[in-house]
C-alpha cells in the first residue's frame, strides 16, 4: 500500500529548455493545471570533485548554489561554477555534449521553484542548435540513464520521461506564425539575433550606420 501512494505523489511537469550561450532558460508548469514559472541561471559549467560540494553553502537562491552529480562527475552549474570554480560558458562546445548536467539542474531548480518531491514525471522539450538536432535520439538515450538517479543539493532525483521533444532553436516562431497565417505565410529564412551576431550578419549592417566598434 505504501508503495501505491508514492506513486501516486509523483507530480508531473510539462518544461521546455533553451541551452542559450549566455543562459540556460526554462519555463516548467505543473501539469495540467499549473502556472508557469521561468527558470534562468548562467551558462557557465564546471566539472568538481565530489568533495568539494560540501564547502557549498545551502543557504541563497538555488540560482546561486545549483549542481548535480551523475554516476562519479559532478558539475556546478550557473554562477557557482563561475564564481567559485572557475567555470567556463565553453561556447565551442557542443550544446548536446553539455545538456545532460544543464537539464538535470533545471529539473531541481523546478523542484525547489514548484516544491516538487525528488520523484518527477515530466513531459519534457528541448532547444537545440540547428546542426545538433540530428543528435536528439544520443541526447535522449544520455537523459534516460542520468535519470535514474542524479546527485542534487537536495539528494538525489528522479526523472520519468513521459514525452521527449528536441527541435531547432526558433522553430517555435515558425510554427506559431504558420498556425496563424496558414497559407498565406511568406517563404522566410528564420535565424535567432543570437545567430545572426555570430556570423556576422547584424554587425556588418549595424556598422554601415554607426561609426562604434561592434566586435
Amino acid at each position: 500500500m505504501p508503495k501505491t501512494k508514492e506513486k501516486t505523489d509523483v507530480k508531473k511537469v510539462v518544461i521546455t529548455i533553451d541551452m542559450g550561450a549566455s543562459k540556460t532558460k526554462a519555463i516548467v508548469q505543473e501539469y495540467p493545471e499549473g502556472k508557469p514559472v521561468v527558470l534562468l541561471f548562467d551558462s557557465e559549467v564546471a566539472d568538481i570533485a565530489k568533495a568539494s560540494i560540501e564547502s557549498v553553502q545551502q543557504e541563497g537562491s538555488p540560482e546561486s548554489r545549483t549542481w548535480v552529480g551523475i554516476g562519479d562527475e559532478y558539475c556546478a552549474l550557473g554562477e557557482l561554477a563561475r564564481r567559485r570554480f572557475g567555470g567556463i560558458s565553453q561556447l565551442k562546445e557542443l550544446k548536446y555534449e553539455l545538456a545532460v548536467p544543464k537539464i538535470c539542474g533545471v529539473f531541481w531548480l523546478a523542484k525547489e521553484k514548484l516544491n516538487l518531491g525528488n520523484d518527477v514525471a515530466a513531459y519534457l522539450s528541448i532547444l537545440l542548435p540547428p546542426g545538433e538536432v540530428q543528435d536528439k535520439e544520443q541526447l535522449q538515450v544520455r537523459l534516460k540513464d542520468a535519470f535514474r538517479g542524479f546527485d542534487t543539493p537536495a539528494g538525489k532525483m528522479r526523472v520519468k520521461m513521459l514525452r521527449y521533444d528536441a527541435a531547432s532553436e526558433g522553430s517555435g516562431i515558425f510554427f506559431h506564425r504558420r498556425r496563424s497565417l496558414g497559407d498565406n505565410m511568406p517563404a522566410s529564412m528564420y535565424l535567432t539575433f543570437h545567430g545572426m551576431w555570430r556570423r556576422g550578419l547584424v554587425r556588418e549592417q549595424l556598422s554601415r550606420t554607426n561609426p562604434l566598434d561592434l566586435r
